[in-house]
């Protein structure tokens, strides 16, 4: 995960005094935003994955938190607002029954445009005889001609 620049922030956080850079490595800065939740103090900070991160998280791997510490504090995790420029993103999942039949299932997700949140069309695709490419192309175009009716795109 890459640490980016957070909307809000207050200041950027750098090495601790006692850090060893010939031995634990370079210590970029943390940019912060002082958050109150439920009543906590949070310093909130923003990350981006990488592009492989990006590749295995879609393929089902889990975000893990790493905290330096004897006793795990507090912490907060979640996702942050999609930016304004955001563009549509299509996710593909594939099943098996106990057929042997393979399922398909296509996914797009509109990022918010307004107030009014994100939206999610999607749409299923049995492979029967024909190509899971073909099952894909098929669920994918459904998803978006559903998501351009509902005015999603």
């Amino acid at each position: 995960m890459i640490p980016a620049k957070i909307e809000g922030d207050s200041r950027p956080i750098g090495a601790p005094s006692n850090w060893n850079e010939a031995e634990s490595g370079r210590c970029g800065a943390l940019f912060v935003r002082h958050d109150v939740v439920g009543g906590l103090q949070f310093m909130t900070s923003a990350w981006e994955p990488d592009t492989n991160e990006i590749g295995w998280l879609l393929a089902g791997a889990k975000i893990q938190l790493g905290v330096s510490a004897r006793q795990h504090p507090v912490v907060n995790l979640g996702v942050g607002d999609p930016p304004e420029d955001g563009l549509p993103v299509f996710t593909v999942r594939q099943s098996i029954d106990a057929e042997g039949k393979r399922s398909v299932r296509a996914t797009i997700f509109i990022p918010p445009t307004d107030s009014k949140g994100g939206a999610v069309a999607w749409a299923d695709a049995t492979v029967e005889g024909g190509s899971i490419g073909e099952a894909v192309g098929q669920a994918v175009d459904y998803a978006e001609n559903l998501a351009r009716e509902q005015g999603l795109i």
